[in-house]
Parts: C-alpha cells; structure tokens; sequence
C-alpha cells in the first residue's frame, strides 16, 4: 500500500475506502453461489446459463453500478464540501483524473473481473469464441467509456452550482442510462450485422466486431483525454482548446477512414460523407456543450475585453468551447455541401439528394443557411436567456423554449393547415427564399435582442 500510496495517493485511497476485508469476501462469495445454484439446477444447458449470467454480471456490476458510483465520486466530495481540499493537494491532474477513474469504481471491477473470466470461460464451445470474447472486451471499454462521462458531467455540474447547494447524482444516472444504452446498442451483434462487412477502416481494419472495436477505443480514449483536460480546468490551469479542435479534426479523419475503401462514392463521396457525419456529431454536442456550459456574464465581459484589447492567447484559454464549436461547425457544413455538390452525379448519394429534395447548389446552400440561422438563433435565445435577472434557470428556460420552437408550434401550424414549417425548422421542401428567409430573419431579431441586452447591462 506505501507503494501505491506514493505512486498515486488517489488511487490508493480509493482501493483502502473500497476494498475492506468484508467486502472482498463478500464479492466473489455471492458470485460464486450463483455459479452454483446454476450449475446444480441446470443439466445440459448449464454453460449457456453461466454466460448469460456472467454477461448480466458484466452489465449489472460494470454499467449500472459503476455509473452510480462513478458520478458519486466527486459529487459526494463536493456536497461533503472536501472537493476544494482536494484540488489544493499536490495530486497532479493526470493522477487525480485515473485515481478518480479507476479508484471509484475499482469494487466494480473486482465483480465485472470474476464475471468477465466467467464469461471468458463459458464462451469455449459457443460457434463464434472469438466473437463472443470480444463482446465482453468492448463491454469494458464501454464501462470505462461511460465512467469517464459521469464524472466529466459531475464536473460540468460543479462549475454551474453556485457552492450553496448539494448537487444530486440522479439527473447523471439517468444521463449514464442512455449513454450505456446507446453504447450496447451501437456495438451489439444484432446491429453490427445489419451492416456490410465489405466496409474497411482505410483498408486496414476489417469485420463488424473489429470496426466497433477500433471505434469504441477510438472515443474512449478521448473520453479519458477529455478528462484529463477537465481535471487541469479543476487544478486552475488555463489551456487553449487545442486538444478539443484536435478532437474535432481526428473525428473526420476517423470517419472517413470508413469511406476510403468504397469506390461506388468515389473520394469527393467518401469526404463528404465523413464531414456529413462530423458535422451532425459536434452539432448535436454544440447544444450539449451550450447547455452544460456556465454561461455567467463576468466571464462573457472578460472575453469582450481580451477580445478588443487583442489578446488572443488568453481569450482563447476563457472562451466556452461551444463558442469554438460552432465555428468549426459551420466549416465542416460547408465543406459537406461543397463535396456533396461535386460528388453527386452518378454516386450513391444521388438517391439521398432526391428524398430530400435538394438538388444541386441552388437549394443545397440555402438549405445549410437555414440549418446556420436556425442555429444562431437557438444559441442566441440561450444567451438572451442568461444575461436576464433570472438566469439561474435559464438553461431550463431554453429547453422548454426549444420544445415549443420545434414541436408545440409546428404541430399548431400542421393542424391549422398552415404553410410555415420553415419559420420553425430547416424545411427542404420549402420554396428557397422561404426556407431561408424565416431563420435568418429570427436568428437578427434574436441577436439584436441579445446586444440590447448586453448593452444595458454594460450601463447598469
């Protein structure tokens, strides 16, 4: 333990608070009964029953506990008001990020270790071993994937509380429910099936199991990256979001290492795709960033005066990263539609066009503007929102203005047999000027609103 205690403090602290006598006992204890029940109730089926059993122990003990576990890890330091004293130690971030990651929730890896060699086990004389065996092996990298989120959202909580009151861990369990579900459901054999298995990652890297292999640690390791990073934000360094951009570069790389090898999409297809794909993943976390992320207005003054007084080194170490999320989000639109435009003709994305009723540059263009509009004006009602007297519930506030914009109002309209769908989303089969028009004319009004108020407070 002296050993450990100098390598990492808090990890050793976690395995000492974890692993209690009792408690190391009690685990393979209760596994082990269970093996046995099984096996004495089950005649011919006991090894199928035993790999069902270990993969449900895999889910129970790594997933549903571990989620738990791993977003009480900070949280009950920063309800218990000890997480200040943490950050003041000499634990560098890196040491505190996987002390964190691992220490937390080291008890459910002890389970989810003695359930893995179980499984492990009972998958010799399944048709597929290997199959079966990299199952379990991407259940783990699933495990330490969504670890890794609870506690980067456990942070993002901290950084929004005001230190008044306690922060519950239910709304991020809820949050590791969907992602672990997602996750499962994203790598599980029925699904991987479904795809064709001529598909290469840069010709390299063949096979469904293998491609969800090489993309669950792809996003893993930036998860613990992400971390990191996180980690340094809590011990008050100040970075540039230089690992963030990478992130964002690595991703269409990575994605178009799945296209390379399909020649019916040519290379302007395959580019387009992989930008397409890109460009939906961070817009999906542009609005996730902007809702987790503080948004308080001494920091936005801060950024107004690093930005005039030309320092750009530190505006770029303060700035939210949804503020750099949405410029490069409008790139990798852009660059979508610029190739698509190219690589339509005689390609597989033909077919794609036509359901959506765009056609060449003259409506795919207007179409990315009304998706931009549409965007800053949501952005922009957020700030609006924050910069109010009561910005303590703003975050809530824009939610429910969001479900109003895009499904209160738009099924009003459907039922009044009104033509405005594009004054409420990006609708494609709208008239050019009309798709357009609506967004853009919000998305001012919006702005506009937002200056005024950013004046205002500049006055009072």
């Amino acid at each position: 333990m002296n050993k450990l205690l100098k390598w990492n403090p808090e990890f050793a602290k976690n395995v000492w608070l974890e692993f209690t006598t009792q408690r190391l006992i009690v685990m393979p204890t209760l596994i082990g009964l269970v093996v046995l029940l099984i096996v004495m109730s089950a005649d011919s089926g006991a090894r199928s029953t035993l790999h069902v059993f270990s993969m449900a122990g895999i889910v129970v003990l790594g997933f549903l506990w571990g989620i738990k576990t791993s977003a009480d890890a900070i949280l009950d330091e920063y309800n218990e008001k000890t997480w200040d004293w943490q950050k003041m130690s000499v634990i560098g971030p890196w040491k505190l990020a996987w002390g964190k990651l691992l220490g937390s929730t080291i008890y459910n890896w002890y389970g989810t270790a003695i359930c893995f060699i179980i499984y492990v086990l009972t998958s010799f004389g399944a048709d597929d071993v290997r199959k079966e065996i990299q199952t379990a092996v991407l259940l783990l990298i699933g495990m330490v994937s969504v670890h890794g989120l609870m506690i980067l959202i456990s942070l993002q909580m901290i950084r929004k509380s005001d230190g008044r009151t306690k922060i519950k861990s239910n709304r991020i369990f809820i949050s590791g429910i969907i992602a672990m579900g997602f996750i499962t459901n994203i790598f599980s054999s029925r699904f991987l099936d479904s795809f064709s298995t001529d598909v290469a990652w840069f010709g390299i890297v063949r096979g469904n199991m293998n491609l969800a292999m090489i993309s669950a640690l792809f996003y893993c390791c930036w998860i613990i990256a992400a971390l990191y990073r996180s980690m340094r934000a809590e011990l008050q360094f100040s970075d540039a979001p230089t690992w963030w951009l990478a992130f964002m570069g690595t991703s269409f790389v990575f994605h178009y290492g799945y296209f390379v090898t399909i020649e019916s999409i040519g290379v302007a297809g395959g580019i387009s795709a992989a930008m397409a794909i890109t460009f939906v993943e961070f817009f999906i976390l542009l609005y996730l960033l902007a809702l987790s992320e503080p948004k308080d207005l001494v920091n936005f003054r801060l950024l107004e005066k690093l930005w005039k007084a030309g320092d750009r080194v530190t505006f770029l170490r303060n700035v939210p990263l949804w503020m750099v999320t949405l410029p490069v989000v409008f790139v990798f639109g852009f660059f979508a539609v610029f190739f698509l435009n190219i690589a339509v003709t005689g390609s597989l994305v033909e077919e794609f066009y036509q359901k959506l009723n765009l056609h060449g540059m003259s409506r795919t263009y207007p179409a990315l503007i009304a998706v931009f509009g549409f965007v800053l004006r949501d952005l922009g009602i957020l700030v609006w929102l924050n910069l109010s007297n009561r910005s303590k519930r703003a975050d809530s506030a824009w939610i429910v203005y969001l479900l109003v914009l895009y499904v209160l109002l738009p099924m009003l309209a459907k039922a009044s047999d009104l033509p405005i769908g594009a004054a409420f989303y990006p609708d494609f089969y709208a008239s050019k000027i009309v798709m357009v028009l609506f967004p853009v004319v919000e998305a001012a009004v919006v702005l506009y609103l937002v200056k005024k108020r950013w004046s205002e407070l500049k006055v009072e």
